[in-house]
């Protein structure tokens, strides 16, 4: 459980910051010459991008916004994308909106079962600063969440914010802890 937590915090960390560290790279290898035609006439490209991991396998795929902002591409993901293992086994869904933000993912276990389920939003004041993030970490084999986890991301920083609830197989809550900003509330 430790290990898909650990995978599901790089992914939401991944999606904010994959561009700086190589993944612009990988789409732009990845655009044909009729791509880049297209994007050298000024034009907005919209695509469904595919990686492919060393053995043939599909790695990340999803729909991908390119720009061409003078010498260089911008990318923004859109829309839903899908991770997988190198056997091919999904190992997460991720759903972006127009902008490119990462509004919820599911993290998958090697067998198909859910892991953690990820869900994102803005602040609904508007020119909000915050983002919200909650956290469903781990299942029972009867489905029941095992903890719930919020969370605010505030200038790239997450804090933990709110009740985290933990729950025991049969639903009842076994243990609570409020937090503001990243302090416990006691």
């Amino acid at each position: 459980m430790k290990n898909i937590l650990i995978i599901a915090l790089l992914i939401i960390q991944t999606s904010c910051v994959m561009q700086v560290l190589g993944e612009k790279w990988d789409y732009r290898k990845y655009l044909t010459k009729e791509e880049k035609n297209t994007l050298n006439n000024g034009n907005t490209l919209f695509k469904t991008h595919i990686s492919y991991r060393p053995n043939g396998q599909i790695y990340w795929t999803g729909p991908l916004k390119v720009e061409k902002i003078n010498k260089d591409y911008k990318f923004t993901h859109q829309g839903n994308w899908k991770q997988f293992y190198d056997d091919g086994a999904l190992l997460a869904t991720i759903e972006y909106d127009d902008k490119g933000l990462n509004q919820g993912a599911k993290i998958y276990e090697m067998d198909g079962q859910i892991a953690v389920v990820i869900t994102e939003r803005k602040d609904s004041i508007q020119n909000s600063p915050y983002r919200f993030r909650c956290i469903k970490n781990g299942f029972y084999n009867n489905g029941q969440v095992m903890q719930i986890e919020k969370w605010i991301i505030l200038n790239n920083k997450s804090l933990k914010h709110g009740q985290w609830l933990y729950f025991d197989e049969d639903g009842s809550i076994s243990k609570s802890i409020n937090y503001e900003r990243g302090k416990e509330i006691k």
